[in-house]
C-alpha cells in the first residue's frame, strides 16, 4: 500500500545545527508484498517529449509513471522496472499532441512484460491522446500445495513430455500451455486422482512456453522449451 518514509536529524555531531532547513525529508512510496517484477518498454517516435505513461491500481492511484522523453529518438527503447502486488492494473499511455506514437513521425510502440517474459500489454502505438489497457498479475511461477515438486520432463522437449506430480490430485484440475504473447495454445482437463499425464505438443512451433497447472487452490507454472 501507500507508505511515507520520514527522516529527520538534530544536533549534528553533538553541536548546534547551522542549517536547520534541511533537517527533515519525506518520501512517498508504494510497497507491494508479495511483489512481482514487471517491465514497461516504450519504443519512442520522433517526439518523445509528447509521450508519458502511468500504471494505476483499481482505486485509480498512480503507482508508477514515466516520461516525457527526448525528441529525435525514433526507435529508442526506454524501460522501467516495477514491483507490483498480485492484482489488476491499468496501463495508460499519453501523447500530448494527440497523434499517438506511430506512424507519421516514427514507429513507436509499447509493451508491459512480466518476469517470465509473458507480454501483458502490447500496443503498436496507434492511438490519439491516450490509450488504456488492463492487465492482471497472479501467483505465476510459484508452486503451491500438492503441485509443488512436480517433475516435467524432458525439458527441453521435442514436443512429447510428461508431467509427474508428487501426489494424486485431490480434485479435478486444468492444464494450459501459454505462449509468450499470453495466448493459450493447449488446454486439457485433469481428473481427480491423476498423478501423471503425458502431453504431445508436436503441433506447436519451437520456442519457450509456460505450462500452467491449477487444481483447487493449488497453482503451478513452469517454463518449457520446445526444440527439434
Amino acid at each position: 500500500g501507500a507508505q511515507v518514509l520520514s527522516v529527520s536529524t538534530s544536533a549534528p555531531n553533538g553541536g548546534v545545527d547551522q542549517n536547520p532547513g534541511n533537517d527533515t525529508r519525506t518520501q512517498d512510496f508504494f510497497s507491494a508484498n508479495p511483489g512481482q517484477t514487471v517491465e514497461v518498454n516504450i519504443t519512442l517516435d520522433d517526439y518523445g517529449t509528447e509521450t508519458t505513461w502511468e500504471v494505476t491500481n483499481n482505486q485509480g492511484t498512480v503507482l508508477a509513471s514515466g516520461g516525457p522523453y527526448q525528441d529525435n529518438a525514433d526507435g529508442t527503447v526506454v524501460s522501467a522496472t516495477l514491483c507490483l502486488a498480485n492484482g489488476c492494473y491499468d496501463f495508460t499511455i499519453y501523447d500530448d499532441y494527440g497523434d499517438g506514437i506511430c506512424c507519421d513521425y516514427g514507429n513507436g510502440s509499447y509493451q508491459v512484460v512480466d518476469a517470465f517474459g509473458v507480454v501483458l500489454v502490447n500496443g503498436n502505438g496507434t492511438f490519439t491522446d491516450e490509450f488504456t489497457t488492463n492487465f492482471c498479475l497472479t501467483n505465476t511461477g510459484i508452486g503451491e500445495g500438492l503441485l509443488e515438486g512436480a517433475v516435467i520432463a524432458p525439458n527441453p522437449t521435442n514436443g512429447r513430455l510428461s508431467v509427474q506430480l508428487p501426489a494424486m490430485l485431490n480434485e479435478a484440475g486444468q492444464l494450459q500451455v501459454i505462449d509468450l504473447l499470453g495466448q493459450v495454445v493447449y488446454r486439457a482437463t485433469l481428473p481427480s486422482g491423476l498423478q501423471r499425464t503425458d502431453l504431445d505438443l508436436g503441433a506447436l512451433a519451437e520456442g519457450t512456453y509456460l505450462l500452467d497447472l491449477t487444481s483447487g487452490t493449488d497453482h503451478l507454472v513452469r517454463r518449457i522449451v520446445l526444440q527439434r
